[in-house]
């Protein structure tokens, strides 16, 4: 212990140094007064406790001390260690495979989805393309003046259409077979 009545007569410029009380908490010397604490190795000599409490009500001047300022204790510390990779075959080797494993899944997934997706759209919008030209087309029959022959001159259309590319012949042909269908006559 220190001799507390030496130690204020020494740090008599600092305010409330009368109220200066030494204990130990957690293994380290802590010199409260004022409301302030200074903590030191428990080996400190007089210098460096004289130091401690002259830092503590420097920064009190400044308002709030600032967290976690305590210095490392003097006894040896283990050495911090990056982990360690699991050994093979260990519950977390296994863990960390099967993580991965999954990810891949859903990356692969995901690709897959999207190759799919893109697929349709492209379908849909050659559909949408088609139907388009074919109904500008509807007008070129006069036959076609009922929904179900303009529904069969549109599909004739679209099937010479796609197979040939000709869309005069796909024309031709849905008119031919509009001409073909026999028309209902009411009675």
């Amino acid at each position: 212990m220190t001799d507390l009545v030496a130690l204020k007569a020494k740090l008599a410029d600092i305010a409330g140094i009368d109220t200066l009380t030494e204990t130990m908490i957690a293994g380290r010397r802590a010199f409260g007064f004022n409301g302030l604490i200074a903590a030191v190795d428990p080996n400190a000599d007089e210098a460096a406790i004289e130091s401690a409490i002259r830092s503590a009500a420097e920064l009190a001047k400044f308002g709030r001390l600032p967290a976690n300022k305590i210095a490392a204790p003097a006894a040896p510390t283990k050495e911090a260690k990056p982990m360690s990779t699991p050994a093979p075959g260990s519950f977390s080797a296994q863990i960390r495979a099967m993580m991965d494993e999954a990810r891949a899944g859903v990356a692969q997934a995901r690709a897959d989805g999207i190759a799919k997706v893109g697929e349709a759209v492209g379908k849909l919008h050659d559909a949408k393309v088609a139907t388009a030209k074919v109904a500008d087309q509807t007008r070129h029959s006069k036959k076609a003046n009922t929904p179900a022959k303009r529904k069969q001159w549109a599909s004739t259309a679209n099937s010479v259409l796609k197979e040939s590319g000709d869309e005069g012949k796909a024309v031709r042909i849905a008119n031919a077979a509009v001409k073909k269908h026999p028309s209902k006559k009411r009675k």
